[in-house]
């Protein structure tokens, strides 16, 4: 797929990128606030304020007040509109066919333009957002990894702290996050999709137009701070296996060759049935799931393994995951692992561009991040140039800062968790 990308910063300061992709028959829109769940002013008592604007915003406008006749102007053609919320951020994003880009970007823009905060939107939303919450109480990974971080020292909330925070959201808490961030120098954004030189006139044209108001900033975020803990479990008698996850932390931001590394290592380490833990794991029946990663943000790096498995088979499946942990630390890691490592990588490099949306989404990823353009043709590159002394010299820093968090999910007992905890502690001993 080709493509050419062009920074654009309106009139207002707002920035984003306009991508051109040649022959594209649909348009990609992605719009991005650093509004997310940090940016709260209320962040300990009303943490859900802004989901609940999020639904609200994408749900109805000013000028279009009815849910139902709004969504059914914006897919009448087959066009896709939603947005999420996460740590940091609050995003819209839009996928429609070409000849109807200028009818759906102006329904996307009301979103941001002209939202419709109202005490009976407010009390509508939150029973979608209640009940969206409360089905990811079944969900064990969405009720583990929160309260392990949590319990590391980060700033997370856990799902029951997040339902109980509803009660206190209230259309003035909405109004003030919203004038706090919807701020013109607050806003990315980046448009994808086939356009002649007159399309990008009239399209800089009504990004110039988006009315919102300016003095506002692109907000920082202050990093958090994990440190080692006892392990954690949330005992669940009803559940009959064990969620777990296991956390190394370093107190900084991987660069994007060492992210690179550590793909390549969770390649290696649970990367599909050749892997060294995940294979051998699957092959002697001890877990059906497991994964591996290495990622980070805001001056923090995680190092991952988490995945499924029973009682029964715990302390056996823990016991190879140690030793293939200890083997990749004090051993590394083969020529022929590198390198079949390597072909796999490049070859989903190569399979993960098929349409606009793989296009703006891998070039939203790090510009809605920090404002850098990432060229799609680098990361070969940097598959390429791992090394097996990189992955030597970035596990040895994990494991010697030794800054870990371990807990599980499930009908465990404490000692059995403090047992495979253990386990894991090898690692860092040997």
């Amino acid at each position: 797929m080709k493509y050419q990308v062009e920074e654009y910063v309106t009139k207002n300061g707002s920035k984003g990128l306009i991508i051109n992709v040649d022959d594209a028959p649909v348009v990609s829109m992605r719009f991005d606030f650093r509004a997310g769940f940090l940016l709260s002013d209320d962040y300990d008592n009303a943490v859900q304020t802004p989901h609940v604007l999020e639904h609200i915003l994408a749900s109805a406008t000013a000028k279009h007040p009815s849910m139902i006749e709004y969504g059914r102007l914006i897919s009448q053609n087959g066009a896709y509109t939603n947005a999420f919320t996460s740590t940091v951020m609050m995003e819209h994003v839009a996928y429609c066919a070409k000849f109807e880009w200028e009818r759906i970007l102006e329904l996307e823009l009301e979103q941001i333009e002209s939202p419709l905060i109202t005490e009976q939107a407010l009390q509508t939303e939150l029973e979608n957002v209640r009940a969206e919450l409360t089905g990811y109480l079944s969900n064990p990974g969405r009720i583990l990894y929160p309260k392990l971080d949590q319990a590391m020292g980060c700033r997370e909330k856990t799902m029951d702290e997040e339902i109980e925070s509803l009660k206190n959201i209230t259309v003035d808490k909405l109004t003030k996050h919203y004038d706090k961030c919807y701020r013109a120098e607050n806003l990315r954004f980046v448009i994808a999709g086939q356009f002649n030189a007159n399309e990008i006139k009239k399209l800089k044209q009504r990004l110039d137009e988006i009315s919102l108001p300016t003095g506002g900033e692109r907000f920082d975020i202050e990093p958090d701070r994990p440190h080692s803990i006892a392990p954690v479990l949330i005992y669940r008698q009803e559940t009959p296996d064990l969620t777990f996850a296991n956390h190394f932390v370093l107190h900084r931001e991987l660069s994007d060759q060492e992210k690179t590394t550590g793909t390549i290592l969770s390649t290696i380490l649970t990367g599909g049935f050749g892997s060294r833990i995940f294979g051998q794991a699957r092959e002697k029946g001890l877990l059906y799931g497991c994964g591996s990663s290495m990622r980070g943000s805001y001056n923090e790096a995680y190092w991952a393994l988490h995945g499924r498995t029973t009682v029964e088979k715990a302390a056996e499946f823990f016991d190879l995951a140690a030793d293939e942990l200890i083997k990749v630390a004090h051993e590394g890691v083969t020529d022929e692992e590198l390198d079949l490592a390597k072909k796999k990588l490049l070859g989903k490099h190569a399979m993960s561009m098929q349409t606009v949306g793989d296009a703006a989404g891998f070039v939203s990823a790090r510009y809605f991040y920090n404002g850098e353009i990432r060229d799609f043709n680098d990361v070969p590159k940097q598959i390429e140039n791992v090394s097996r002394d990189d992955i030597a010299k970035l596990v040895d820093e994990f494991i010697q800062t030794n800054i870990r968090g371990f807990g599980v999910y499930g009908n465990a007992s404490q000692d059995l968790v403090d047992k495979l905890d253990a386990k894991l502690a090898k690692i860092a001993a040997k």
